[in-house]
């Protein structure tokens, strides 16, 4: 007797065969888009957390411009910045000296400011206050490094004679 071709068998190994070879040829497929899904989520997290710093660092920046009013006009010069600021404040005409600019890792451009009470005169205490958060808070970057005061004898909570360096820090 002639066997005539594939027996049931044989047929169904051959089904089954070609059943697995299709099965893992899907499964390496599934497995190739699960790894470029995990690629693209973790490009995401990356982006998101970057937005995250992002929206921080713009809220902040936000913050600080409502507490800083804007440039109008054209800018001073720092002397009469400071001249300025202490007219606000109520201060006699301060002396304004420039020192010598440093530079490091920033470039530092300081002012020493005095007041002087004169003869029979004195500085409130309250105005060179005033004086120092006037500029200080509208200039950020402005910042007072050596306060030095004597005080009056005639009205202990005012002073004789008051000064102040400042310092400005840019890159």
């Amino acid at each position: 007797m002639k066997s005539g071709g594939w027996t049931f068998t044989g047929g169904a190994l051959l089904v089954s065969a070609g059943l697995g070879v299709l099965l893992i040829g899907f499964i390496i497929h599934l497995n190739s888009r699960a790894a470029d899904q995990k690629k693209r989520f973790e490009i995401a997290s990356a982006d998101y957390e970057t937005v995250k710093k992002l929206r921080l660092k713009y809220r902040e920046l936000k913050a600080r411009e409502l507490t800083t009013p804007p440039e109008t006009g054209p800018t001073q010069s720092w002397p009469t910045f400071l001249a300025q600021k202490a007219m606000d404040a109520g201060l006699p005409t301060p002396v304004i000296v420039p020192e010598m600019p440093s530079r490091g890792p920033l470039k530092e451009s300081a002012f020493t400011v005095s007041l002087d009470g004169g003869a029979n005169g004195t500085v409130s205490r309250k105005q060179f206050v005033k004086f120092m958060d006037l500029v200080e808070s509208q200039r950020p970057g402005f910042k007072s490094k050596t306060i030095s005061f004597k005080f009056s004898t005639a009205t202990p909570d005012d002073f004789h004679r008051a000064s102040a360096t400042f310092s400005h820090f840019e890159r």
